[in-house]
């Protein structure tokens, strides 16, 4: 019967005395499978549950090709599953010599040789060689038990044990040797296996990181652009209700800001060409101190030869502030003066609540308790508008208010008023409550009057202290403007009279 490829390669492994060379291209795998896994872990589908019994069988199949049929029966493979049956054969054939020999060199060497045998099953060829060989040596060790002493003397002649133990026990060290390779060799696979894994799972990793990064970009810009459209909504909505509150606040009582503020301009512009009034230099002085200072307090402005110098100043004042961007309120009178237009104390308060809408819109939807439209349905009296105007620039760090007593006085007249008994005295005592009251300061307040003794019953030392200046020269310089050569020089001096007015309205501290 024809002997099979692979079976030709293990009669040649049999019968040689070195292995043939290990084949390191089996290390690269197959395709599709990691590099080295096939090499030291083999087919799946292919693996036995026991690698050592696959290993023996595989060595009683080389051995039944190689060795007669009697050597067979000394070994007794048919029905050995193990190589533990065969080494019971074996001890069974020494005990039968022990018993006609008690005492043998060679019985000393064979279990020597014996504790120097290794089992291996990490490669089934290489083991199986290696099984192979062992049983070779044991069919030796049987035939000389089974031959009596002449043999064993004349063997010792003819082949001594060089030639005959010596080369199987030479083979089994190089196969235990290179079992002992295939081990080293295949952990070392296995090593660089799972630096291979490792490697792909930081790449695998690294795309990770870098999705997670691109996602969190993503999300920041989502956030970013959900942020913006909300605070667009919240915009629009603010605006809305603001345009709502101030068209409910200006009522045909209520002062137009600009158009008063432009009245006096105008007013100002014509009487300058006729007589430029200027206010003292230690008026400035006390201007630019009283802006300075960081605090709340009131300012009292009021002529004393012009009847119309405090307006003439309260546009100059504006002007200066307006120019420097500094948050300011107005109360002024305007060009109409019938009666059915005549304002009230309630709508000169919502004119300035209105102004106090325009400068910070935030009111009507910010803060624990942001103010609304019911509050302002709610107010009753020109009481509950000093709160609500209050409270509306209470959030404002820096501002000023400037406040004419005329168009105070104007207002205590009018009939929604004299219901109320409100004067022009209860006006300023309501600002100097609110000064007193303001917690963080910045609220400058300029009451303008023409004579603010005679107007009120109030004592303009308690509520102003020592904060008053003049807007004019007196009536000696009023007369003296009459005169063309002091009107061309104080024409002259206007404009660095502008420029110093300008300076001394300068915020040192916000």
């Amino acid at each position: 019967m024809a002997v099979s490829t692979r079976e030709r390669h293990d009669l040649y492994a049999l019968r040689t005395s070195s292995p043939p060379p290990l084949d390191l291209s089996i290390l690269l795998g197959q395709p599709g499978r990691e590099p080295l896994s096939d090499w030291y872990i083999g087919q799946p589908q292919s693996r036995r549950v026991n690698p050592a019994q696959d290993a023996f069988e595989s060595a009683v199949l080389i051995l039944r090709k190689e060795l007669t049929h009697d050597e067979q029966k000394l070994l007794q493979l048919q029905g050995k599953t193990s190589m533990q049956d065969v080494q019971n054969a074996v001890k069974d054939a020494m005990h039968e010599y022990e018993a006609k020999v008690k005492a043998s060199k060679l019985r000393g060497w064979l279990a020597s040789c014996s504790s120097r045998i290794l089992y291996y099953g990490t490669h089934a060829d290489s083991v199986a060689m290696v099984y192979a060989k062992i049983l070779e040596f044991f069919v030796m060790a049987v035939r000389w038990y089974k031959k009596g002493k002449v043999m064993h003397s004349l063997s010792s002649i003819t082949k001594p044990f060089s030639l005959s133990f010596k080369p199987v026990i030479e083979e089994i060290t190089e196969r235990s040797r290179r079992v002992d390779e295939l081990a080293s060799a295949a952990s070392k696979a296995e090593i660089r296996d799972l630096h291979i894994r490792i490697h792909r799972l930081d790449k695998t990793l690294v795309q990770v990181t870098e999705m997670m990064a691109v996602q969190q970009q993503q999300q920041v810009l989502y956030n970013e652009s959900l942020l913006g459209v909300q605070h667009e909504y919240k915009q629009l909505f603010r605006k809305g209700q603001v345009e709502d509150i101030r068209n409910y606040l200006l009522l045909e009582d209520a002062p137009e800001s600009d158009e008063s503020l432009a009245y006096c301009r105008s007013m100002r512009n014509r009487r300058r060409r006729t007589m430029p009034t200027q206010i003292p230099v230690s008026a400035l002085e006390t201007l630019e101190s009283w802006v300075s200072d960081p605090s709340s307090s009131l300012l009292l402005a009021q002529g004393q030869g012009i009847r119309s110098s405090s307006l003439d100043f309260a546009a100059d004042f504006l002007d200066a502030v307006l120019d420097k961007d500094y948050p300011v309120l107005w109360a002024l009178p305007s060009a109409s003066e019938e009666e059915p237009l005549k304002p009230s104390v309630s709508g000169i308060l919502r004119s300035l609540i209105s102004q106090a809408l325009a400068l910070d819109p935030s009111i009507v939807s910010e803060g624990v308790n942001p103010v609304n439209m019911k509050h302002f349905k709610a107010c009753k009296g020109v009481q509950q508008w000093f709160a609500i105007f209050e409270r509306c620039i209470t959030r404002l760090p820096r501002l000023f208010l400037v406040v004419d007593m005329g168009l105070i006085e104007l207002a205590t007249s009018h009939e929604e008023e004299e219901h109320e008994f409100f004067k022009v005295d209860h006006f300023v005592e309501f600002l100097a409550e609110m000064i007193s009251r303001r917690v963080k300061g910045g609220l400058k307040i300029a009451v303008l009057s023409w004579r603010f003794a005679v107007s009120t019953s109030l004592d303009a030392d308690e509520v102003f202290d020592q904060r008053r200046i003049y807007t004019d020269q007196g009536r000696r310089a009023e007369r003296m403007m009459r005169k063309p050569k002091y009107r061309a020089m104080l024409k002259r001096r206007n404009q660095r009279f502008i420029e110093r007015f300008s300076s001394s309205v300068t915020i040192s501290s916000q």
